[in-house]
């Protein structure tokens, strides 16, 4: 049983940062609830998520 699954993601720049998003679906029991997570990157960790998609 799956209680999280990650869903959509991507790197995203904003003010000069880079951002890995996230999109992630929670479901136990009754609750289904989706959340998106900015987790903070590096210039070069951006680079090879950005590389490895391709």
């Amino acid at each position: 049983m799956n209680i999280a699954s990650i869903g959509e993601h991507c790197v995203v720049r904003i003010n000069r940062q880079f951002y890995l998003l996230l999109e992630i679906d929670f479901t136990f029991e009754a609750m289904n609830r989706k959340e998106t997570i900015f987790i903070l990157l590096t210039e070069q960790e951006a680079s090879a998520l950005t590389e490895a998609s391709l």
